[in-house]
């Protein structure tokens, strides 16, 4: 009689087998780039093993594919030696563990949620192909709707894969951890001259530790700085990181000469500051951060407060017709293409067109209209804008509810931190070109994630 099989020893087996030959294949392939790569092969086994162990938790690569995004030049440079990029790899490595979970998940756990951000999204995806196959260029606009696809996937993986507080925590402490070491890099390099990571551009001003240019790398910067900032005064561990991230961040935006994510981390941080109005700490944290803010001024370049003071007369710094005439020539564009607007990343070719050439501040090179909501509007039309709101508000709006009734204080802390740093982001985004960051579609999953987990349980917890 032939004994029944042990399931447990078969399973053993299996993985054993596909171990095995997990290893074959990666010997092969070894043998091939140390032939075809020469010294860059030297990376690879290293590379290997770690993407082996990356494969038994999604959250992981998940987790660096998200932190990668603010402080990119770091990652690209550890990504190097590889034969491919860090967004990539990371974007692969993530979806590769989530299949392999899937089978050991409870089916009805194994598709996305019914939420209405999730249906905004799909009905903004049809608007982005639509405009994207009326466009006056399809193969920028293809391009750029593909890009945007990659970004759309990064934001479906983070709500898909969160599932729980833990998740949530780390990976907004990461993004803290983030922009610290950024802040660190920018001011590094301000007090010294030397480029630590950056290597793209051209760029007079620090970037930290993003390949981004200067006002992109500090958009995203206000998000972990007023995060960071808002974790730490409601939430005790980890507040060496958070305020560390908040007081030094700040210092990083001034260093930096964002103008608009100067005025904005300010604004949002003396919001932040009436939130918690009615502490017994309050009159001791204004006082501390009156010093901070009486420390800091010494050390802020003049050319900061040049900047700032170009805002009262325009005539001193073009830039800032330049912008100004990136906003006319958006709400033409709007008033002639209502609908569907010009296609995806058609606005830098169109900009150069003879009929906008009296402009205010027009250069003679292809430029981004520097607001992404007309940006939407112009280049995906009113359609377009109104699923692209559709998607941030209804992730805030939601997370805004859930805040409003929670009672669990960790929870009400670090939504709360969310929210702080969503609004700092999502203001300064009216002065950058933001829809094709993927930064932007980071905080959208990341709303989701977090008022998902706040949904109250059947026993009203």
């Amino acid at each position: 009689m032939i004994p029944a099989a042990d399931p447990a020893r078969t399973r053993r087996l299996g993985v054993a087998l596909l171990g095995g030959l997990a290893l074959l294949l990666a010997g092969g392939f070894a043998v091939w780039a140390a032939e075809a790569l020469g010294t860059k092969a030297l990376a690879l086994p290293i590379a290997l093993a770690a993407g082996m162990a990356l494969l038994l938790n999604p959250f992981w690569p998940l987790f660096l594919l998200v932190i990668s995004v603010p402080v990119d030049a770091l990652f690209n440079r550890i990504f190097d030696p590889l034969p491919v990029s860090a967004a990539t790899a990371l974007t692969l490595l993530t979806l590769g563990a989530l299949l392999l979970r899937l089978p050991r998940e409870p089916r009805q756990e194994r598709l996305l949620p019914d939420d209405p951000t999730l249906r905004w999204t799909l009905a903004f995806a049809v608007a982005l192909a639509i405009s994207a196959l009326l466009a006056q260029d399809r193969d920028v606009a293809y391009e750029d709707a593909g890009r945007l696809g990659g970004q759309l996937l990064m934001m479906l993986l983070i709500v898909r894969i969160v599932r729980t507080p833990r998740d949530m925590r780390i990976l907004l402490f990461g993004l803290a951890a983030a922009a610290l070491f950024s802040a660190l890099v920018v001011i590094f390099e301000t007090e010294t001259g030397i480029r630590l990571l950056s290597r793209t551009g051209g760029f007079a001003r620090s970037r930290g530790a993003s390949d981004q240019n200067p006002t992109t790398a500090a958009l995203m910067q206000t998000f972990g700085v007023t995060m960071a900032l808002a974790l730490g005064l409601s939430y005790a561990r980890g507040r060496l990181l958070t305020l560390s991230a908040g007081i030094l961040g700040i210092l990083g935006i001034f260093l930096s000469y964002a103008r608009s994510a100067s005025l904005t981390v300010a604004a949002v941080t003396l919001l932040i500051a009436w939130h918690h109005r009615r502490s017994r700490y309050f009159p001791l944290g204004a006082i501390l951060a009156m010093g901070a803010l009486v420390a800091m001024v010494p050390m802020i370049p003049d050319t900061f407060w040049n900047r700032l003071a170009a805002l009262g007369n325009f005539d001193t710094d073009m830039t800032l017709w330049r912008r100004v005439g990136y906003n006319l020539i958006g709400l033409d564009l709007v008033a002639q293409h209502p609908l569907f607007g010009i296609g995806p990343g058609n606005f830098p070719q169109v900009y150069m067109d003879p009929q906008y050439r009296y402009m205010p501040g027009r250069t003679l090179e292809p430029r981004d209209l520097h607001n992404m909501y007309l940006g939407v509007a112009a280049e995906l039309g009113l359609v377009g804008l109104a699923t692209f709101l559709g998607v941030i508000a209804s992730g805030i709006i939601r997370l805004l509810r859930r805040t409003a009734h929670c009672t669990d204080p960790t929870a009400r802390a670090f939504a709360t931190a969310l929210l702080f740093g969503s609004l700092a982001y999502y203001v300064g985004s009216l002065v950058t070109p933001a829809q094709y960051v993927k930064f932007t579609w980071v905080l959208v999953g990341l709303a989701v994630a977090q008022a998902r987990l706040m949904e109250p349980r059947r026993d009203g917890q």
